[in-house]
């Protein structure tokens, strides 16, 4: 079997001349080297673009779930000074026109309330911003109940009451909100009512949008918000299981990367903390990019450098085959003299090398 594979290169060996066989090996041995360098540097520069890819979605998700917080978080702050504020006491129990226009006012200051109203401690909406819901009971709704007790925050939910009048057209896509509520003091100290707020839920949305479109990647990279139980908030289909699994981990070491050699996509998760007195609502935060996106740099890295090994392995075979003859011209010149002696009567002895 060895005969097999040694016997053509032998038989190619004794065809060539001295000159050729030097220029052959070298030749060989370029492009081994240039073929085994190019091997490792594609390695290389395959781990270095799978962490560059990495950083940039564990940047992009830790940047979406900081805006979250702070939009939150002013949000929060927002409603608990209207609340705190001495002079508005008056307003919210004897004067409901002027409070109807205080909480107008903020709605047209942050478009984002799609509405702003003050519910009597018995449930029924008192004023509201565009005179929706007024004479509405919300007794039973989460934001009313928990209100009652203290400032609070309420996740995403579908709109149950104000769906029918926000929405233009039934083709529009349902509203939904996060919800923001306090409770407010007579002048007498009294409890009034709780003031509440429902943010559309598509602030969040073009928040997402607009993080993706300057970062440049909105055709390769799905950024989606998941609630602290695994419901997607914002994206598309649902997080697979190791996404789940993972989101009570990523709550203690924030931010995580799923990251495995047989996964076709790449994932990074940073979570929302809350900031200042917002506690915030654990949403979790999971950018995604196909595997083959992160590793095409690094593919074509490694097609430059193997042609570029290919041209320097030619080159070096023509180098070597030059300075081949240069270097065994007087070795041939050599040998045919010693092939004389003892051939020819006349030739006894090598003369002189020049």
């Amino acid at each position: 079997m060895i005969e097999t594979i040694v016997n053509p290169f032998r038989v190619l060996r004794n065809r060539l001349s001295l000159r050729e066989q030097m220029a052959l090996f070298t030749a060989t041995l370029c492009l081994a080297a240039v073929m085994l360098a190019a091997t490792w540097s594609a390695s290389v520069a395959r781990q270095v673009a799978i962490e560059s890819g990495q950083h940039e979605l564990v940047q992009l998700a830790e940047t979406l779930a900081e805006r979250l917080d702070q939009h939150m978080f002013e949000r929060y702050r927002e409603i608990g000074n209207i609340a705190g504020l001495q002079v508005l006491r008056p307003l919210w129990t004897s004067r409901p026109e002027e409070a109807r226009s205080v909480l107008q006012d903020l709605q047209q200051t942050v478009p984002d309330y799609a509405w702003i109203g003050l519910a009597t401690p018995d449930g029924v909406v008192k004023v509201a911003t565009g005179g929706l819901l007024e004479g509405v009971s919300v007794a039973e709704r989460p934001w009313f109940i928990e209100g009652l007790k203290g400032i609070t925050v309420q996740d995403v939910h579908d709109a149950k009451l104000l769906d029918s009048y926000l929405r233009k057209s039934p083709e529009e896509e349902p509203f939904r909100f996060v919800d923001v509520a306090v409770p407010v003091l007579a002048p007498d100290g009294t409890l009034a009512g709780v003031v509440g707020a429902h943010l559309s839920w598509r602030w969040a949305q073009d928040v997402q949008a607009s993080i993706l479109t300057r970062a440049g990647v909105a055709d390769t990279t799905d950024l989606r918000v998941l609630s602290r139980d695994g419901r997607v908030l914002i994206g598309s289909g649902d997080p697979s299981e190791r996404t789940v699994a993972l989101i009570e981990a990523v709550r203690t070491q924030s931010p995580v990367v799923i990251e495995n050699p047989g996964d076709p996509i790449i994932t990074a998760l940073a979570t929302t903390a809350g900031q200042g007195s917002y506690p915030g609502l654990g949403w979790v935060v999971a950018a995604q990019r196909p595997r083959a996106v992160v590793e095409a740099p690094a593919n074509a890295l490694g097609l430059k450098i193997m042609i570029a090994g290919i041209g320097i392995s030619i080159a070096a075979g023509l180098l070597a085959w030059f300075l081949a003859g240069t270097v065994t011209k007087p070795l041939a010149k050599l040998s045919r003299n010693v092939d004389l002696v003892g051939r020819e009567p006349t030739v006894t002895i090598i003369g002189r090398q020049n």
